[in-house]
């Protein structure tokens, strides 16, 4: 499944990084952590993200930056 970050363009896919800039929408990742999305829900932009201890929490693409992607 691939999808458009909406504010950049980049094009993104389940199992790329990212890693998280803000908390705008409450979330219990830390600033800095590097976090693997999992799904994405078309309906309201956000990302189910998940972390190293599998532990997930959705976000939206001002919450985070990516890193893995072709740009």
């Amino acid at each position: 499944l691939k999808f458009k970050n909406v504010s950049n363009e980049i094009p993104m896919v389940v199992g790329d990084k990212v890693r998280v800039t803000s908390v705008e929408f409450g979330h219990g990742f830390k600033f800095g952590q590097i976090v693997t999305i999992q799904e994405f829900d078309p309906e309201d932009n956000g990302y189910s993200c998940v972390d190293e201890n599998n532990i997930s929490w959705w976000l939206y693409e001002n919450e985070f930056e990516p890193l893995n992607q072709e740009q």
